[in-house]
């Protein structure tokens, strides 16, 4: 016979633990914009803690993040990148009852983006926000005034940020007067658009009486229309390409004075229309769906953000890749 101390029946029943694991790989980032992302971490015994009190077994975190358990369970990598790089390391996580997991991650840092036309615009409107938010601050200063009930809402999302919905009665905005005043010189209208609506919607106008301005409109899988008022009467312009139902949409408009020609795009495909008729000079107040000045406001029903208003260039000429991310703001 031999003793059993009490040291023999703790370690003959002591619990069973899955192995750890770290499961996730932690997306890319941008230089000055605020980063938080996690990764799981699965199996051993809780608590969990970082391996030698960093978390980093080998390389190095880009510079300005740092690693943190939270809600026991989320190896999170936070903080503000301060430079653009590719950093490649290896996080490391212990468990109380002694197993060590790791992980190999690349995490790339971009430069901030910027826009070389970024003096030339006008207006900036990304549509984002709180849910049921009725406000609308713009990137660049300009005032809207929403009226029905305009508002931000969560049913569509662009870039993972809400949009403006618009509900196709007497939702719109209004900006200053005379800012969507296009006459004889270079520009670019765009936005992206979401609608299902089969009857013409009016996505932006800057419109006085019958004799000067411009409207944008379009309707579910039809073309994208601009229409021209200026003393010689009235003028509609299509694009080729048709608008998607029910798909968020980069659309533009654009005029090169140069080139005497119109460029209206939808989804990146552009349609040149050579054409010297410009808007008549208006006045009117710039306005986000709906027509104010015509029989009626053939008001848009959707969803619309990135609301982007550059004079003095035209963008667009030749067929493009559409934004993958939000307009820079500088």
């Amino acid at each position: 016979m031999f003793a059993m101390g009490p040291g023999f029946f703790r370690a003959a029943n002591a619990p069973s633990y899955d192995t750890l694991t770290i499961t996730g790989t932690f997306p890319g980032g941008t230089v000055g914009t605020a980063y938080d992302e996690f990764v799981t971490i699965s199996g051993g015994e809780t608590p969990y803690t970082l391996t030698g009190g960093t978390g980093v077994a080998s390389g190095s975190l880009p510079a300005g993040l740092s690693l943190s358990i939270q809600n026991a369970d989320e190896l999170h990598l936070s903080g503000t990148p301060t430079a653009a790089e590719t950093a490649n390391f290896t996080d490391s996580v212990d468990s109380a009852d002694g197993q060590t997991a790791t992980s190999a991650q690349s995490v790339a840092v971009a430069s901030v983006i910027t826009d070389p036309h970024w003096p030339n615009v006008t207006s900036l409107l990304p549509c984002t926000g709180a849910a049921g938010s009725t406000s609308f601050p713009d990137a660049k200063g300009f005032g809207w005034t929403a009226y029905g009930d305009t508002k931000i809402s969560s049913s569509q999302k662009l870039f993972g940020e809400n949009m403006a919905y618009f509900d196709g009665a007497s939702d719109y905005l209004v900006g200053a007067a005379g800012a969507f005043n296009f006459h004889g010189q270079d520009y670019t209208w765009e936005a992206f658009v979401n609608t299902t609506q089969a009857s013409n919607n009016v996505i932006a106008s800057g419109r006085f009486a019958e004799t000067g301005g411009w409207e944008l409109f379009a309707q579910a899988g039809k073309t994208l229309i601009l229409a021209i008022w200026n003393s010689a009467g009235y003028r509609e312009l299509a694009s080729t390409s048709l608008l998607p139902s029910g798909t968020t949409t980069h659309i533009s408009v654009g005029f090169s004075a140069t080139a005497a020609t119109y460029y209206l795009s939808v989804g990146g495909a552009v349609t040149a229309v050579a054409n010297a008729n410009v808007p008549g000079s208006t006045s009117a107040n710039a306005v986000l769906g709906a027509d104010l000045k015509g029989p009626s406001k053939l008001a848009f029903q959707g969803y619309m953000g990135q609301q982007r208003m550059t004079l003095g260039v035209c963008r667009y000429s030749s067929s493009f890749p559409v934004p993958s991310a939000p307009f820079p703001t500088s």
